[in-house]
């Protein structure tokens, strides 16, 4: 973990993340914690003091572990399609803090690195390991970003790392939260065999992060009338309209972010009565 001016403080959260509150204040391009501090099985070294959080000696140190009022919430979901891509969200919590961070991970039964992260706002993947993603700002205390999940089916935990700090720059008064969230693979084939048959399909999003514009494609079984929206992580709506009638087969819809924030967004497309979605990351769209 880095020293005391370094790093602000860490914070554990669940989805298999450590949130630290390296502030480098001299150089904010730097801001985030170092990999290898959720406190997920194989961070750290394993010698004394080096267990693999931002409350070991010499960092942070001042409380035991997840020993503060504050606390430290994951909101992702407890399943997933392989090959999709999922919205998580990482807060941390606590009075009288003034600067937050977090690092998160997502590693299965075997301790295997799962899945790649999908960089939101005020978050950066750590310097020099890409498995681990951190925070990029420690005056946030909630952070959205997204995560692909594998293309084959394994259960994952995520491992999350929180920090709140009270922003005098020094490892003295900073309290350290962790915390994790189990993911599950999609039902079994036997299963999916109950559900009914999907209308249409989503395919892709191409290219994806945009920049200004990407092309959402996708499947019709029969004819149908389509409607594409594009809202905010937060749920607000900026995009919207109906698409027509389309034939079955496959179509192509260009999907212009001109002019909208950096940030993830929900494309969803629907047919009759169904819904299904995506997520895009856009960057320096404006």
């Amino acid at each position: 973990m880095a020293g005391p001016r370094g790093l602000l403080s860490s914070v554990s959260a669940a989805a298999a993340g450590v949130v630290l509150l390296a502030a480098f204040s001299f150089n904010p391009s730097q801001t985030g914690a170092p990999p290898k501090r959720t406190g997920a099985p194989g961070d750290g070294t394993g010698a004394p003091g080096n267990s693999g959080t931002c409350s070991d000696v010499g960092c942070h140190n001042s409380f035991a572990l997840n020993s503060g009022s504050g606390s430290l919430t994951v909101n992702a979901p407890g399943n997933y399609t392989p090959g999709e891509t999922i919205a998580i969200t990482v807060s941390v919590a606590q009075s009288g803090a003034s600067r937050f961070g977090f690092e998160i991970t997502a590693k299965d039964a075997s301790g295997n690195h799962q899945g790649s992260w999908v960089v939101g706002d005020h978050t950066r993947k750590t310097i020099g390991n890409s498995r681990y993603l951190t925070h990029s700002t420690t005056t946030e205390s909630e952070w959205t970003f997204g995560w692909q999940t594998p293309t084959e089916p394994v259960d994952v935990t995520f491992y999350v790392a929180g920090s709140a700090a009270d922003g005098k720059l020094d490892a003295d008064g900073d309290h350290i939260y962790t915390t994790t969230h189990a993911i599950s693979a999609g039902t079994s084939s036997a299963v999916e065999n109950e559900q009914p048959a999907r209308s249409f399909e989503v395919l892709s999003a191409y290219p994806n992060p945009v920049h200004d514009r990407t092309t959402l494609r996708l499947r019709l079984e029969a004819p149908s009338e389509i409607s594409i929206r594009v809202m905010r992580i937060d749920g607000k709506e900026v995009l919207s309209g109906d698409r027509g009638s389309r034939p079955a087969g496959d179509h192509e819809f260009d999907l212009d972010f001109t002019g909208l924030a950096s940030g993830i967004y929900v494309v969803e497309a629907r047919v009759g009565g169904e819904r299904q979605t995506k997520l895009l990351t856009v960057i320096n769209a404006r």
